[in-house]
């Protein structure tokens, strides 16, 4: 199952059968499956999907959104804060990440426990927390620089200093990637001082950090140089592997791989999902010597 938020809303979807359901209108900046909810792939069955709709977290019932004859199913509010934030998963899978007006809180979903993780620095956004439990990165966009928290230690690991940083972590929590004006950096938590770094081929929005997201296993980068470039480096090298095309040259806000490795979502600011199949990707460009 694959969950697609943007501006106009966010809607559910069965990968197998593409089949559809919209759950609200609004526009929400972060959707996510809870340990409790379906994966990409699983179908329509039972579990949870937790949106941040505004400054609200709002959970919704699969199988009851699923079963429902109309747009927007019920949901209940699991907390509400003080207007636009940003939200991701807590590696435990039960809990949300939210960045709220003073502070950078935890978020138990199940008791609604409310637990303050650090002060949190003017215009700063996108919170998350690497699988280890133990790195928290948080983006910016003009305001605060973005950092990298130790939380074991209590102490700030690494300052990026530009005005626009957006960053994701490997689902092992082994790699941090670094959207950067005109760059992306490839980090080994801990070791911050040697990045690998893909530099941007193409002129484009040279103020703005482009998306990123890092394969099961860590072997392949997928990273955006906005407005529209999706390139598929290796992220141990800092080497490009391939440019994917984008024929409506749409804007692309977001790029995710599946969890299981075998699909890449190209969110674009039409609204519009693009999804690459690795293996036939990979099988064309081989045809071609240009595989990896």
């Amino acid at each position: 199952m694959m969950a697609v938020r943007g501006n106009c809303g966010v809607q559910l979807w069965d990968t197998r059968t593409w089949r559809s359901v919209t759950l609200t209108r609004k526009g929400a900046r972060s959707v996510m499956f809870p340990r409790d909810g379906a994966g990409e792939g699983e179908g329509e069955g039972g579990g949870t999907v937790v949106a941040l709709i505004g400054g609200e977290l709002r959970r919704w019932d699969l199988r009851a959104a699923w079963e429902s004859d109309t747009e927007n199913p019920a949901s209940e509010v699991v907390w509400r804060g003080w207007g636009e934030s940003w939200a991701s998963l807590h590696p435990d899978g039960t809990s949300v990440v939210v960045s709220d007006r003073d502070y950078i809180l935890r978020v138990d979903l199940e008791s609604r426990a409310v637990t303050p993780i650090m002060p949190a620095l003017p215009r700063t956004e996108r919170p998350i927390v690497d699988a280890t439990g133990r790195w928290l990165f948080v983006g910016n966009w003009r305001g605060a620089p973005a950092q990298v928290a130790d939380l074991h230690a209590g102490v700030t690991a690494l300052r990026l200093s530009e005005s626009s940083v957006r960053g994701a972590f490997s689902l092992d929590g082994g790699i941090l990637t670094v959207g950067l004006p005109g760059r992306h950096l490839v980090f080994d938590p801990g070791r911050w001082d040697s990045p690998r770094e893909f530099r941007s081929r193409e002129p484009g929005l040279s103020t703005v950090a482009g998306a990123s997201t890092v394969a099961p296993g860590g072997a392949l980068l997928a990273y955006v140089e906005p407005p529209h470039v999706v390139r598929l480096g290796d992220p141990r090298t800092g080497e490009i592997l391939a440019t994917l095309p984008n024929a409506e040259r749409y804007g692309i806000p977001d790029i995710r791989f599946s969890p299981d490795g075998r699909l890449l979502v190209v969110l674009t600011l039409e609204e519009t999902v693009i999804i690459w199949r690795m293996d036939e990707l990979r099988d064309g460009l081989e045809k071609l010597q240009m595989g990896w």
